[in-house]
């Protein structure tokens, strides 16, 4: 299980972050505060997984 993910120049996430995951974890907040951040790096995650390599487009 996944229990935290953390991102350093990811999109709009310059210094690193660390998010606590639990198995329930819900993610909300102001417009503009992450968190579709947050699940495309996962999805991302997923796919050098799945393929070994980055879809860059």
């Amino acid at each position: 299980m996944i229990t935290a993910i953390e991102l350093t120049n990811f999109k709009g996430v310059g210094e690193r972050q660390r998010i606590e995951l639990a198995p329930l974890t819900l993610m909300f907040g102001a417009n503009s505060a992450g968190k579709s951040t947050v699940l495309q790096a996962m999805l991302y995650l997923l796919e050098l997984l799945d393929h070994g390599k980055p879809d860059v487009n």
